[in-house]
């Protein structure tokens, strides 16, 4: 409600106040390790398009990745922005920003990030859904300055940067839109390499 009531009392779009805030926190707050990100989503598709991106953290955090890769549909944006879709599908679009805060935890590291999105139509750009994210890492200096990081109303959601470098069985992931076939090459590669390196230790010895 805050976020909302922001954007309406300042006359300000949802891009407009995530970009001024990642100005004002670091100076004010003192928290440096934030990002702002912005997607684009045609409302009747499930591509995502990252068309902007600030990363201030030294994590990583879903970015221009290469050709044919999707991102993780597990962070809030996808996840707004496919709610949004449905919501005009159905006919029952919101009439104010779709609001989300999600605790997003990567899946192969201990960093963590506390989102907050806000998705809507872009009035300029019938059938585009737009979406805008501010991050924080959660790292003790945030956790500090924000007494609500732990509310259990908050979700906690494992994540990573897309379908294809992630571990997680099709089982355990209902989001999954591609198969892990770069995270699989990957451990193949592990494989290979601890192989040859058993060898020539073998020989050596």
């Amino acid at each position: 409600d805050l976020l909302l009531d922001a954007l309406s009392r300042y006359g300000a779009t949802p891009e407009m106040l995530f970009y001024r805030l990642t100005e004002l926190i670091p100076e004010r707050f003192g928290l440096r390790e934030i990002y702002f990100q912005r997607f684009h989503n045609e409302a009747d598709t499930d591509r995502f398009k990252l068309t902007k991106v600030l990363n201030m953290s030294r994590v990583p955090v879903p970015h221009g990745l290469s050709l044919g890769e999707h991102y993780c549909r597990r962070w809030p944006a996808p996840r707004l922005l496919r709610r949004l879709a449905a919501e005009q599908t159905a006919h029952d679009a919101a009439q104010q920003p779709l609001v989300r805060a999600q605790r997003s935890r990567f899946l192969d590291d201990e960093a963590e990030f506390f989102v907050l999105t806000l998705a809507r139509p872009l009035a300029l750009t019938p059938g585009t859904n737009s979406s805008v994210s501010l991050g924080f890492l959660m790292d003790e200096a945030f956790k500090e300055r924000v007494c609500f990081w732990d509310d259990p109303a908050i979700p906690r959601v494992e994540v990573n940067l897309t379908c294809e470098r992630c571990p997680l069985a099709p089982s355990a992931c209902h989001d999954r839109v591609a198969p892990p076939v770069i995270y699989q090459k990957q451990q193949e590669q592990s494989r290979k390499e601890e192989a040859l390196a058993t060898l020539l230790n073998g020989r050596s010895g």
